[in-house]
């Protein structure tokens, strides 16, 4: 299998379409890729195990990007795919995994459908054709077995629990598909079937003849069944501490998804301060606005009505003849004296009298114009007073 490109859309942290390509030079022939903890070096050697089989390490199941899945809305529908391109005996294959997603309208992000798998190839006219659906599980058992996968796709940080497996024989499912491969499965039956007639012949001798070899005997078998122990033992340990490992590496990827989270929320903190900054402002100002309308709306709104009052009496031409600070009291004290102010004789019947008692009816409260006069200069002052009233509103 020699492995060409890969092309990945929304495939964990790979937003977007991505594609990488393999170097192929019989004489360059390593790709190495390097990155930061959390950048996606794991996700893209699962990337294989999820395109040829569906499935991955992760706890997570859910292969879509998180940022993509974020900006999603209701009813919205995303796809995430991988692709690769590789060589095997002679032939191009096309393998090609596909899962859709959907979000529902209470913020669910889930599986829309099954994922489709194909596999296609290069025919020798040229032209692409595909196995069938059927057949396909079968294909890819040939090209790579799935107990084979993860001893070929891995990141570097399992190398070394892989070699330690491996070094202690721990290795079964590689081994097998070894074997399945190489078709020894057949002899190693075989040779399983001799030790188990072996050890038969073993305890059938007699011992009896030889104390020595018996007590021996038995201490290799006790000695036999703590190794098996141990050695379970020490599986079980390897399995867990891959667990952890991968548990870690979750981990560290929700504390750096978890670091925008961190400033939104300082952001927002920011921003409730300012909007209850805004809302006391706003009280203070509605409370000034109030004090103010208490105080003078009901002559701002009155201006109108006194302007269109003053208009109508200055349309009425009423004028006023009026002696200011003259009553009648002082008018019958200069006719009692006989004499005006200015020194002209007042007598019953000449002109200074019947002037006086024609002034009679224009002195307050006699004539209106006096009531007119006082009327203008109380509108006058009140519409002085509410000139700015709306621009304080305003």
């Amino acid at each position: 299998m020699l492995l060409k490109s890969m092309k990945l859309k929304n495939f964990r942290q790979f937003k977007g379409e991505q594609i990488i390509t393999f170097s192929t030079d019989p004489e360059k022939n390593v790709t190495i890729i390097m990155g930061e903890n959390g950048s996606g070096k794991t996700s893209l050697a699962q990337a294989f195990t999820w395109c040829f089989y569906g499935s991955t390490d992760f706890n997570e199941k859910d292969v879509l990007n998180t940022l993509v899945a974020m900006n999603m809305t209701p009813n919205d529908k995303e796809k995430v795919f991988v692709e690769i391109l590789l060589q095997h005996q002679g032939r191009d294959y096309t393998i090609k995994s596909e899962q859709n997603y959907s979000k529902k309208f209470n913020g669910d992000v889930s599986e829309n459908g099954q994922r489709s798998f194909s596999i296609a190839y290069k025919a020798e006219d040229g032209t692409q054709k595909f196995i069938d659906g059927l057949k396909t599980n079968e294909k890819m058992k040939e090209i790579i077995p799935k107990e084979l996968i993860k001893y070929f796709f891995f990141d570097g940080e399992h190398i070394e629990v892989m070699g330690k497996q491996l070094s202690r024989g721990k290795g079964t499912e590689f081994a097998e598909a070894v074997k399945s491969i190489l078709g020894l499965k057949a002899f190693t039956s075989a040779l399983k079937h001799l030790k188990t007639v072996k050890s038969s012949f073993n305890k059938q001798y007699d011992a009896k003849g030889n104390a020595s070899l018996e007590n021996y005997n038995t201490r290799i078998d006790t000695l036999i069944n703590e190794i098996e122990k141990i050695e379970i033992r020490l599986s079980d340990i390897e399995r867990e501490k891959e667990y952890l490992t991968q548990i870690t590496e979750n981990l560290n990827r929700e504390i750096l998804q978890n670091k925008s989270s961190e400033e939104l929320a300082k952001r927002r903190q920011s921003l409730e301060r300012q909007k209850n900054s805004l809302i006391t402002i706003q009280k203070s100002r509605i409370s000034d606005l109030l004090r103010l309308f208490n105080k003078n709306a009901s002559s701002y709104f009155a201006t109108k009505m006194m302007f269109d009052a003053l208009t109508q009496i200055e349309e009425a031409n009423i004028t006023d003849k009026s002696v200011k600070n003259v009553n009648a009291d002082t008018i019958n004290q200069i006719i009692e004296r006989g004499k005006c102010i200015c020194g002209a004789e007042v007598c019953t019947g000449n002109e200074a009298y019947n002037t006086l008692n024609a002034l009679r009816d224009f002195i307050p409260p006699k004539h209106i114009g006096s009531a007119i006069n006082e009327f203008r200069k109380e509108c006058n002052s009140k519409a002085l007073s509410v000139v700015n009233v709306y621009d304080s509103f305003a």
